[in-house]
């Protein structure tokens, strides 16, 4: 399993990496390292899922412009916060997962804005990433998911 983690970790970056610098619809990305990481606390246990977040935050951080550290934090406070929701949320239903992960986009979009607001006193807010990017992400969000569902299925490897 952790081998197979691994080859996802790295296919999550190269698709995060070579989707951002292809294609962008209207100016915005898809955001294939917050999927993976909403993902991973319903396709690990919560301490690969933790882990498995914070390197994907490291990532963004390494192929981001702002400041360094702030993915690493999101993300692993995601991941925990979805954690800590498992035994209250069904993630096996897909309406469920989704809401969670709307939620949780509009969320981070907050965490970001505040985060600038407190440190340059200017919020970093756009519209277009506000309205258009949670659903653009969210469209996606149930074929990657279930791509990754398909290939870290544990029921295939018995």
């Amino acid at each position: 399993m952790i081998f197979r983690s691994i080859v996802y970790f790295l296919i999550v970056c190269a698709l995060q990496y070579w989707w951002g610098e292809h294609f962008r619809f209207f100016g915005l990305s898809l955001d294939f390292a917050f999927m993976a990481c909403v993902s991973s606390v319903s396709l690990f246990s919560p301490v690969h899922s933790l882990v498995f977040s914070f390197f994907l935050g490291f990532f963004s951080d390494f192929s981001s412009w702002g400041h360094f550290g702030l993915y690493c934090l999101s993300y692993t406070l995601i991941s925990y916060s979805l954690i800590s929701l498992r035994s209250r949320a069904d993630f096996s239903s897909g309406f469920s997962r989704s809401i969670l992960f709307f939620s949780f986009f509009y969320l981070n979009i907050l965490f970001y804005s505040l985060f600038y607001f407190a440190i340059y006193k200017n919020w970093f807010f756009s519209w277009k990433d506000f309205i258009v990017a949670p659903f653009l992400n969210l469209l996606f969000f149930w074929l990657f998911y279930e791509i990754s569902d398909r290939y870290l299925s544990v029921k295939k490897c018995l």
